[in-house]
């Protein structure tokens, strides 16, 4: 299985174990998980040390994670130290009574996704289509930044809407029942560009116009249509707004 998605990971890791970096490597894959395949060995193989991953990004509940360690076999072989001492729980690696519940609920998500989560992932990157297709419709010019299904996770969609702002969108479609960004959720309360954005050549005044819509395991094609509806909806009335403010 090729990792299309993580070659970047790939390539950096063989080229600081060529040049003969013998430090530690971790990649946390929290995004990655359930929404794009992962291949353990192949990450190993490389010269990654380890990943991590948060549960309630997965569906488990919040306050659990997991890092999953190469070991000798892969060549390289670092030893952690540990993160929280005075006990011998979790291999010594973190003392503490273990949080019983969210390592089940953990082990639950990932027995689940196992069986079918390249069934959720096809069917959620089908309706990402629907909605980036139903809005490029309704609501033109909207530029799409977001890359093409081959080169992106299956559950998100980031789209510039000129003679839009962002922000304002936020609030007009929260009105209506519909949540969306202007981007990650470890950033929300920032006001400036993303530096994301700025890496990808949008500029200052259009990255105010950029949101991002993100879709659940749940979603379905009824409700797909029914939030690209209230959106085009709302953007119609704000660039009309915009354009009368413009013109006065």
């Amino acid at each position: 299985m090729r990792l299309g998605r993580f070659k970047p990971i790939l390539d950096i890791s063989r080229e600081a174990r060529k040049s003969g970096y013998v430090g530690v490597i971790v990649s946390d894959v929290t995004q990655a998980v359930g929404k794009s395949p992962i291949d353990l060995h192949e990450l190993f193989s490389s010269g990654l040390n380890g990943v991590a991953i948060s549960g309630h990004k997965l569906g488990a509940l919040p306050g659990i994670g997991a890092v999953l360690l190469a070991g000798s076999k892969y060549g390289v072989c670092f030893p952690f130290r540990s993160l929280i001492e005075g006990g011998l729980q979790q291999q010594g690696y973190r003392s503490g009574t273990e949080n019983l519940a969210g390592i089940v609920s953990l082990g639950a998500v990932c027995g689940e996704l196992s069986e079918c989560a390249a069934q959720e992932r096809k069917a959620v990157g089908v309706l990402r289509e629907t909605l980036w297709t139903i809005l490029r419709r309704e609501i033109p010019p909207v530029v799409r930044l977001t890359p093409e299904a081959a080169n992106s996770l299956s559950n998100t969609l980031m789209i510039r809407i000129p003679g839009c702002r962002g922000d304002d969108l936020v609030v007009s479609l929260d009105l209506l029942g519909v949540a969306i960004s202007r981007g990650s959720a470890c950033n929300s309360g920032k006001q400036q560009s993303s530096h994301v954005l700025k890496a990808m050549g949008v500029a200052d005044e259009e990255a105010k116009e950029v949101i991002r819509l993100s879709l659940d395991w749940d979603a379905t094609q009824e409700n797909i249509e029914l939030a690209a509806s209230k959106i085009a909806g709302a953007v119609r009335q704000m660039r009309a707004v915009f354009s009368g403010a413009k013109a006065a």
